[in-house]
């Protein structure tokens, strides 16, 4: 009888030759003579995978993972075969488990990322793909075989590298520095977004898009508020209507703890959008709304209740359908002791919204005051069902039983 040794010998001469099935019967005599040869159950792994036998590749790569839990071909090879047999949840467990051991793996970020999209985590798929190309510019795509999800990874990776070569090319393509960056914006690669838009204002310093890009992530994600507030008044400088220029620019005066600056910019917005021809584009009165709704809070938190209602009011005008506006506005209202108006508000928000847990916690502390105990009881456990903690809940439920 030929010894392990041997049979892994010429399953690996078989698997030169593409003789699959005699490479397969070598590895599993290898296996035979010596059950802990991970090589043999790794090799017979791949032979499965080149006839089609999935399972039985998972199968032969746990295996050899028994022998030798870190190995990373086994990890990164039974993720491949898991995203075969649609098991994506294990295949990222396996490929994440693969970029522990090795954070440079281009590959497993690129799998993880076709699995991740399988799953509608498109967020942490453009994340992964943007990772495995700052690794590898170069990166190799797989054949999609008509796979949406692998064809979407790969349109993203074959933009990116077009983006790439086209500005080594022409190094003042404004156009391909504006698609580099909106692939990485939308991965959450700020500073790599940032480099990109900063590179088409080097060029263009009057292209207003990129300046607007640029301020929203300099105030949002990095906090640069001063810089955000530089870059929304170049923007003001080209065209002193841009609602979008005074909505970034209001909120980084808010985050600056400017109140009447911040104010001032969310009002002039109000001001654009009531002045603007009735043909009146989506984007202006978003803008609008996001406007009237950071003013709102903004006069909340100044206690100036009667001018949030008002503007909460506006807000639900113009989005009837916004369970969250109802919210707010019923919270305001309690704090003015209108416990009939916030219940009514929250009313309307759970008409549109059945399972929010704020508007049926909000309401049921409405109904302690008005003395409505079981109605009270019964908004409590509702949101506890769908999702308040029993913690936070509790002392009211308690109030609202003591009372019954």
């Amino acid at each position: 009888m030929k010894s392990a040794e041997d049979c892994f010998k010429d399953g690996n001469l078989k698997l030169l030759h593409k003789d699959y099935d005699e490479a397969r019967l070598n590895f599993t005599q290898a296996i035979t003579s010596n059950p802990k040869c991970s090589a043999a159950f790794i090799n017979r792994g791949y032979v499965n995978h080149m006839l089609e036998d999935f399972k039985g590749e998972v199968a032969d790569y746990t295996a050899a993972l028994a022998i030798e839990p870190d190995n990373e071909s086994a990890l990164f090879n039974r993720g491949l075969a898991l995203i075969k047999l649609k098991k994506f949840k294990k295949a990222i467990s396996d490929l994440s488990k693969v970029i522990e051991l090795n954070e440079k793996d281009s590959k497993a970020y690129y799998h993880r990322a076709i699995a991740k999209q399988n799953l509608k985590d498109y967020f942490g798929a453009r994340v992964d793909i943007m990772k495995a190309l700052d690794i590898n510019p170069d990166l190799i795509i797989l054949n999609s075989e008509n796979d949406y999800s692998t064809d979407r990874i790969n349109e993203i990776v074959k933009t990116f590298i077009e983006c790439s070569n086209t500005i080594k090319g022409n190094p003042r393509d404004t156009q391909a520095y504006m698609a580099r960056a909106e692939l990485r914006e939308s991965a959450g690669d700020n500073l790599g977004a940032l480099a990109d838009y900063s590179a088409v204002i080097r060029i263009d310093y009057c292209n207003i898009k990129s300046l607007s890009r640029r301020a929203y992530i300099k105030c949002s994600p990095l906090r640069d508020c001063e810089g955000a507030i530089k870059d929304c008044n170049s923007i003001l400088k080209i065209d002193r209507n841009n609602d979008y220029a005074y909505l970034v620019r209001g909120w980084s005066k808010s985050f600056l703890k400017d109140v009447q600056g911040a104010l001032n910019d969310y009002s002039q917005i109000v001001d654009l959008y009531e002045k603007q021809d009735p043909d009146f584009n989506d984007e202006t009165e978003f803008h609008c709304l996001m406007a009237l709704t950071s003013r709102a809070h903004m006069k909340k938190e100044l206690k100036d209740y009667q001018g949030a209602i008002d503007d909460y009011t506006y807000t639900i005008k113009l989005s009837p359908n916004a369970d969250l506006l109802y919210t707010d506005r019923g919270q305001v209202k309690f704090l003015l002791n209108d416990f009939e108006g916030a219940i009514t508000d929250f009313t309307k928000a759970i008409k549109i919204e059945r399972k929010s847990e704020d508007a049926y916690f909000l309401r049921g502390k409405a109904s302690l005051e008005i003395q409505d105990f079981a109605g009270a009881i019964q908004d409590f456990d509702k949101a506890i069902k769908y999702g308040i903690s029993l913690e936070e809940v509790s002392l009211f439920r308690d109030l609202a039983l003591n009372n019954i």
